[in-house]
């Protein structure tokens, strides 16, 4: 929704999964091990990402590269946290337009429609 409303401002909206990130745990937290194996355990990839990779994607998706991308979440989770959620719930199209909060205006755009 944030994409509809605030695109046609020039604003993206991209949201970053995260999952376990391993240095997030603290070196002299009690039983360090054990949560490390547990998050790794629970990756598809069998591995976890870090902070300075996240810090690396953030900014990816903050620059000019990344200009085409909105509306979108990036899922460097290694697999913790799936993307798939079953079939939607409900048809498309979607068929009520949202209001802009902060102006009362409506979404110009046909595909920026949202269901009731």
């Amino acid at each position: 929704m944030l994409a509809c409303e605030l695109g046609p401002h020039g604003i993206r909206a991209v949201t970053l999964k995260s999952g376990g990130v391993l240095n997030a745990v603290p070196e002299d937290s009690e039983g360090r091990d054990t949560i490390i194996e547990r998050i790794v355990a629970a990756t598809m990839l069998g591995a976890a990402g870090d902070v300075r990779r996240r810090r690396q994607l953030a900014a990816f998706a903050a620059s000019d590269q990344a200009r085409t991308i909105t509306g979108s979440t990036i899922n460097p989770a290694c697999g913790t946290t799936g993307d798939y959620r079953g079939p939607p719930s409900r048809p498309f199209p979607f068929r009520v337009v949202p209001t802009l909060p902060w102006r009362g205006d409506t979404a110009p755009a046909e595909e920026c429609r949202f269901p009731t």
